[in-house]
């Protein structure tokens, strides 16, 4: 039973290590994945196609001025100052653009820090709470095992005590039989001699 529970124990501590690896990939990937999206939010921004009207609108307005600069000779000089604006509009959208997905994936890494770190913080005690049911147990079981161990020893020793009290009285009475053997001996002896000092 203690064994199975030890088991159960060394389990859930595995458990909780591997809650701990799965919560830091899953972290990682989630800053990863942000990061990503938000590059490719501001390279589909930049790019010159169909889908960015403002750098589209900025090369039709830039060829339209080229064109009316063939037509009315020196004035395009002065419609041609029309395409900058434009164009700075689109750098800072841009860099906008660009900050915005720093400031986001700085936030998220962040969050994802503080999530990794309670999660790690949540581990480590549920940890150190088994450690200690654990411990609790092993201190138990060794009290348990030391008490069988004096209770072995104590009714050894009086085993032992009530087999060195038997033998002792069997000696004594070996001894007392002895004796009264040796005194039957010895007055059969002085009874016999008298009878013989009687007769002579």
């Amino acid at each position: 039973m203690e064994k199975a529970q030890e088991t159960q124990i060394d389990a859930d501590i595995l458990q909780c290590r591997a809650d701990i690896l799965r919560a830091h990939q899953a972290v990682t990937a989630t800053v990863k994945e942000e990061a990503s999206d938000a590059a490719t939010a501001t390279t589909t921004h930049v790019k010159p196609t169909e889908k960015n009207p403002v750098k589209a609108g900025a090369a039709d307005k830039g060829e339209e001025l080229t064109k009316n600069a063939i037509k009315s000779g020196p004035e395009p000089q002065l419609k041609e100052v029309g395409a900058a604006p434009v164009e700075l509009s689109g750098q800072q959208t841009q860099n906008q653009m660009e900050q915005e997905a720093k400031m986001s994936a700085q936030k998220a890494e962040a969050e994802a820090k503080v999530a990794n770190e309670m999660a790690e913080q949540e581990a480590a005690a549920r940890a150190e709470a088994l450690e200690k049911v654990k411990a609790e147990q092993e201190l138990k079981a060794a009290a348990q095992m030391a008490q069988a161990e004096a209770k072995a020893a104590r009714i050894k020793a009086q085993a032992e005590a009530k087999a060195a009290a038997q033998k002792a009285e069997q000696e004594v009475k070996a001894r007392m039989e002895a004796e009264e053997k040796l005194k039957a001996e010895s007055e059969a002896r002085a009874k016999a001699e008298a009878e013989a000092k009687a007769l002579a």
